[in-house]
C-alpha cells in the first residue's frame, strides 16, 4: 500500500477514507468557490453533533427483519445510503419489546443478540462520515399485522383474510383475538 493510501481509523475493517468525506464540502483553501456554498451542503452542528451537511434520511420501514435482527438487507440498503454521502440516516421503527412491532419481520432492540448487526451498520456509515439515529417504536393496537404487501396481495399468492399475522406465521396475536 502506497504512503498516499489512507484508510478509515478505529473501522473494524478496511475502508478507504475518503478526503473530504463523501458528502462534503471540498475546503475553502482548495475550491474558494465553497463561500457560496448552498445551506443544504454546508455542515450543521447541533447539540455539539456535526453532521457533514444537512441531508437527512427519514426512517423506512423495511420488513426485512430476523426476529427483530437487522439483516444483510438492512445493510446494504443502509450503507448504500452512507456511501452516496447523506450526514444523517434516521433508522427504521424499532420495536423496544417484541409484542411492539408492527410485523414478525419488523427491527426490535428488546434483546442483546439485536446489537451486533446494527453496530456493524452503524460502524459503516461512521466509517463514511454518516452519523446514524434510530426512531424507537411501540404499534399498540396495530400491532401483529402483516407486512403491506402481504395483506394487499394482488396476486393472491397469500391467503391472508385480515391484517393481523397469526402466531404460526410470527405474529404473537391468536386469530379471531381484537
Amino acid at each position: 500500500m502506497s504512503a498516499h493510501y489512507k484508510t478509515v481509523l478505529g473501522a473494524d475493517q478496511f475502508y478507504a477514507l475518503n478526503e473530504p468525506a463523501i458528502g462534503s464540502a471540498y475546503p475553502d483553501d482548495v475550491y474558494p468557490q465553497n463561500i457560496k456554498l448552498p445551506i443544504l451542503f454546508q455542515p450543521l452542528t447541533l447539540r455539539g453533533m456535526t453532521f457533514k451537511n444537512r441531508i437527512f434520511v427519514s426512517p423506512m420501514c423495511q420488513y426485512s427483519s430476523d426476529n427483530g435482527h437487522a439483516t444483510d438487507w438492512h445493510f446494504v440498503h443502509i450503507g448504500g445510503l452512507a456511501t452516496r454521502g447523506v450526514g444523517a440516516i434516521c433508522m427504521e421503527a424499532t420495536a423496544v419489546v417484541p409484542e411492539g412491532r408492527i410485523s414478525p419481520q419488523d427491527a426490535g432492540l428488546w434483546t442483546d443478540s439485536q446489537i451486533t448487526p446494527l453496530k456493524r451498520i452503524v460502524n459503516f456509515a461512521h466509517a463514511h462520515g454518516t452519523l446514524i439515529g434510530v426512531q424507537l417504536a411501540h404499534a399498540g393496537r396495530k400491532a401483529s399485522t402483516y407486512a403491506p404487501w402481504v395483506h394487499s396481495d394482488p396476486a393472491k399468492t397469500h391467503k391472508a383474510t385480515s391484517w393481523i399475522a397469526p402466531k404460526e406465521e410470527g405474529g404473537w396475536i391468536g386469530e379471531g383475538t381484537p
